[in-house]
């Protein structure tokens, strides 16, 4: 019975070791997860800290410029055979029903950068006007629009001092432009000059990315931080809540009932709505406002 209890306890001893050796090596395990959660919570503090310094420090100038070298410096980023986004489908099927919703077949492509849109929208029977601030960016639309065998005109020009010799049925800007236009005035201006250029039953469109409405936090934060850098510094003092500035590029995450207001003292009204990628990138199609 001695022996019989003695081997029991041996046996129960051993089991204790081995479990208290596999707690130990489990245990640093899951502290090495929790290291590197932190570590990754301790980057992405520091990376707001930083943005939302950088959009209090910058006044707009600054931003625009560095803006303009982002695209001025890599040009071939952009270009069209390399350059294919996952939603060019969904920008098709836009060019598609924008065929429908016309009175008419004249559209200006605004911001056209190396032409890959006009594309799109010359195989719906569209007469495409791409205008462009940069002069390499117009000089490959032209090329690029030889190479791919497609009708398009390309001019240099500012969109803000851009004047039609005749009303567009479209105005068409790209991808994500809307939201890379800083601050409130500076959209308002850029509506008015849309509907300016546009027919009077033509239609407008443009196309933004969405703040999210589950996580307020680091967007407040963020704005905080702006907001105080900007007073301390005399920096940039119009800095809104959804301003963000990442990959050398300025965007402004709207909540959507702000660009409602927007677009409804434009004289405007939403005609349809395209969600892409759960807000990544939204297209609205606009029009008239139907008391005006």
């Amino acid at each position: 019975m001695k022996v019989a209890q003695a081997g029991l306890t041996t046996t129960h001893n051993a089991t204790r070791v081995k479990t208290t050796t596999r707690n130990w090596r489990v245990s640093g395990y899951r502290g090495g997860l929790l290291v590197v959660e932190f570590a990754r919570g301790a980057v992405d503090l520091l990376n707001l800290c930083v943005e939302g310094g950088s959009l209090g420090l910058l006044r707009r100038d600054d931003v625009d410029r560095i803006v303009f070298d982002a695209y001025d410096g890599e040009p071939e980023y952009y270009d069209p055979d390399s350059y294919s986004p996952a939603f060019e489908i969904e920008e098709a099927a836009l060019a598609e029903n924008l065929r429908q919703l016309a009175p008419g077949t004249r559209l200006l492509d605004a911001f056209c950068g190396q032409g890959r849109e006009a594309r799109l929208l010359a195989a719906q029977g569209f007469e495409v006007t791409g205008i462009d601030r940069l002069p390499v960016m117009i000089e490959r639309a032209r090329k690029y629009g030889k190479a791919a065998g497609f009708d398009a005109e390309f001019t240099v020009a500012e969109f803000e001092r851009y004047e039609a010799a005749a009303p567009y049925d479209v105005v068409y800007t790209s991808a994500w432009m809307y939201s890379t236009l800083q601050g409130r005035e500076c959209r308002m201006n850029f509506l008015r000059h849309c509907r300016a250029l546009c027919a009077e039953d033509g239609v407008i469109v443009i196309s933004y990315k969405v703040r999210s409405t589950t996580r307020h936090w680091p967007d407040r934060l963020r704005h905080i931080i702006a907001r105080t850098i900007a007073l301390l510094t005399c920096g940039n003092r119009g800095v809104e809540l959804g301003d963000r500035l990442y990959y050398g590029l300025f965007w402004h995450h709207f909540a959507e009932f702000t660009l409602d207001q927007e677009i409804a003292e434009a004289g405007l009204r939403s005609l349809s709505t395209h969600n892409v990628n759960d807000g990544k990138l939204v297209f609205r199609v606009l029009g008239a406002a139907a008391n005006d």
